[in-house]
């Protein structure tokens, strides 16, 4: 590796960092306890990331599962275990997690923040009008999903977007908390 690019785990595209953030030739974690390096070190996507975590207490889940053998089940049942409120959108279930479902984002009668898909990519950008009409901050689709036209219409709105990421994997890489008051 060159003298401006930084390894990361799990293997990511090298990030390019100024040399002035480097110090010497020897790079060091800001916080090792997260494992992250220096902040001007972080990728705008870990940047996103991190603001989404650390800024809705609630996620809206696309496609949450009972079945407890899929990502779809378990991912929203370890966010709900480490803080955060999950809200279920499943048009074939009453209740997950200990809440109701809905059937659409649209259906939510309350405040919708952050919008979390698991769903086919062709689904997405449906998922993405449905998140903006309802007034959402951030659109996340998980680990295996992503799509140009979803990024479009979420950013074209202005809502926070990550695609092709875990919830579980970036949670545990970066070593958030649920927020204690969130904006929804």
């Amino acid at each position: 590796m060159g003298p401006n690019v930084v390894a990361v785990w799990p293997p990511r595209r090298p990030v390019s960092v100024e040399p002035a953030v480097m110090g010497s030739s020897v790079m060091r974690p800001a916080c090792p306890s997260r494992g992250v390096w220096n902040d001007r070190a972080m990728s705008r996507t870990d940047e996103i990331v991190e603001q989404i975590l650390t800024t809705y207490d609630t996620i809206t889940v696309v496609g949450a599962s009972a079945d407890p053998a899929k990502a779809a089940h378990d991912v929203p049942r370890y966010m709900r275990d480490h803080g955060w409120r999950i809200i279920p959108v499943n048009p074939k279930a009453d209740e997950l997690f200990g809440e109701k479902v809905y059937r659409t984002v649209g259906d939510i009668p309350e405040q919708v923040g952050l919008v979390d898909v698991f769903r086919p990519s062709a689904a997405t950008p449906d998922i993405a009008r449905q998140a903006v009409a309802a007034g959402a901050g951030a659109l996340w689709l998980q680990l295996g999903i992503a799509s140009a036209e979803a990024r479009e219409i979420a950013e074209s709105a202005g809502l926070l977007y990550v695609e092709d990421r875990c919830l579980i994997i970036e949670q545990r890489r970066l070593g958030l908390r649920a927020p204690t008051t969130g904006q929804e």
